[in-house]
């Protein structure tokens, strides 16, 4: 077998992986094998190198973290959820039926200028968690607009289970808002469905 890999031009081999240490500590590693001939008799041997690249790999990990999600609220930001819908919707997701939800905070400008922005935070993130306990593991939740959320259910051609998820989810909202109801806080949500109603986000 390695020497299958040498005749087609490999000369090395990186592998990176995570390995249970003696301790139970989980640490990243990199294994390079690189192939040797020696020059005399083409005999062809393998040396292996091994490095602990446990750091450069959690700052990795780290880096596409923020990158793909809302730094508040802990779920998609609006590009990433904007990417992992459409590109869902131009494969696998072609040919079922979906259904967007758009939540919208009523009055939520009117929270943050009367009691703080810190009041404003916590609400959202509690929205946020309350939105993703109500939804599959399956389906995408994100935000994407100060006060503005989606939820993406995949295949699910059924509206009227759309539009009890959505119900039960205002009943959620609903509660989390009830400390600021002198404020008018509330939530509405909108629902559309794929490909009735659009095939893309755009539309």
């Amino acid at each position: 077998y390695i020497k299958e890999i040498f005749k087609n031009g490999r000369r090395d081999i990186v592998m990176e992986y995570r390995r249970i240490l003696p301790t139970g500590k989980v640490r990243w590693v990199q294994d390079i094998v690189k192939f040797l001939v020696n020059p005399e008799n083409d005999h062809l041997s393998v040396a292996l190198i091994s490095r602990d690249i446990d750091e450069r790999k959690r700052e990795e990990q780290a880096l596409h973290k923020a990158a793909e999600f809302d730094e508040m609220t802990g779920i998609l930001n609006r590009a990433s959820i904007t990417k992992k819908i459409t590109t869902f919707l131009g494969t696998e997701g072609m040919d079922s039926s979906h259904h967007l939800l758009m939540i919208d905070i009523d009055n939520f400008k009117k929270l943050n200028d009367t009691k703080g922005h810190q009041e404003g935070d916590k609400l959202l993130t509690n929205l946020a968690q309350t939105i993703k306990m109500c939804f599959r593991n399956t389906d995408l939740v994100g935000r994407v607009g100060g006060d503005e959320f989606f939820v993406f259910m995949k295949h699910c051609p059924h509206r009227n289970i759309v539009e009890r998820k959505a119900a039960a989810l205002m009943d959620a909202v609903d509660e989390i808002c009830s400390p600021f109801k002198d404020l008018g806080v509330c939530a509405s949500v909108g629902i559309s469905n794929y490909p009735a109603d659009g095939i893309a986000l755009s539309e």
